[in-house]
């Protein structure tokens, strides 16, 4: 088995801890560690990142849906308070990012992927709405799932997501789940949401009316 070698952000850390706390899924110390004990600028071991996991799962065994807005809630995070905004300005930027997981190393270094887990993208057609990618971690498969959704709910360009996900153990390291996630998509139609703009400014009591006798 490999060893749980390498570093992760600060920023990490705060994320998923802050993640479950807004949501109140978890006590306050529910995993040993105060927010405010946490400094975004460091590097901490990233065996610290499995035992995190491992404690919110003991704690909300059998609870996917908090799982999966934990994730949503840590992407969020990752895109105000880390490296998120400078990253990515749309969907299409999120969903393009982890191609050979760039988005993953922002957070995560120092070891192989064997040892620090990897996020990769199989497939991707645009035109037809379709990602498939692969995600190695310590992290659930609920949390990785709310992950994906919650970068496509940053920016308001797209209106249709959907996400189907499957899992099994990573063979080379068991310490990791391997996630594949199919994401479907489609657009928002650009020439339909400034036609809707145009429309609802027309409406306001300042605009001219247009009388035809």
């Amino acid at each position: 088995m490999k060893t749980a070698k390498g570093e992760i952000a600060g920023t990490l850390i705060l994320g998923i801890v802050a993640a479950f706390y807004d949501l109140r899924a978890l006590p306050q110390g529910g995993l040993k560690l105060d927010i405010a004990d946490i400094d975004p600028e460091k590097w901490y071991p990233y065996s610290m990142w499995v035992d995190i996991h491992q404690s919110i799962e003991r704690a909300i065994p059998g609870a996917p849906s908090l799982l999966f807005r934990g994730g949503i809630n840590f992407l969020r995070i990752w895109y105000e308070q880390g490296p998120g905004k400078n990253m990515i300005h749309s969907t299409m930027d999120w969903l393009r990012l982890n191609k050979h997981s760039e988005g993953y190393n922002s957070v995560i270094r120092g070891g192989s992927p064997d040892e620090i887990g990897f996020s990769a993208t199989l497939f991707l057609d645009e035109e037809a709405g379709i990602l498939i990618q692969e995600n190695v971690s310590p992290q659930s498969p609920d949390f990785v799932k709310g992950i994906f959704y919650g970068g496509c709910l940053i920016f308001d360009d797209m209106e249709f997501v959907d996400i189907e996900e499957s899992h099994d153990t990573y063979a080379p390291n068991p310490l990791f789940l391997r996630v594949i996630l199919t994401i479907r998509f489609r657009k928002k139609n650009k020439e339909s949401y400034n036609d809707l703009e145009r429309r609802i400014a027309n409406l306001s009591p300042e605009a001219k009316l247009t009388v035809v006798l």
